[in-house]
């Protein structure tokens, strides 16, 4: 999902789940994955919507930088297409 928003607005979600949900509370966020080429082949390019692929590492310092308590990469279905952060406030 994130893959549509663009880096500015990604941060602006981020933030107001942060101001949303309370201490506990869970966001998951989910994207294609940019270190496997193989979805600019066919995936990222084929959805018009999609602004521009968002990088692990660059989630991950979002989160611990943004003050969520703790945050993860979570295994999805498809993790070598795709993959998922958990974030707890």
């Amino acid at each position: 999902l994130v893959e549509h928003l663009g880096g500015r607005n990604f941060i602006r979600l981020m933030r107001l789940c942060q101001r949303k949900l309370r201490k506990g509370g869970v966001m998951l966020l989910e994207t294609l994955n940019p270190q496997n080429l193989v979805i600019f082949q066919s995936a990222f390019y084929i959805d018009l919507t999609h602004v521009y692929p968002i990088h692990p590492l660059v989630v991950d310092w979002l989160l611990k930088s943004d003050g969520w308590s703790w945050s993860v990469q979570v295994e999805t279905a498809c993790s070598d297409v795709d993959y998922a952060w958990m974030g707890v406030k």
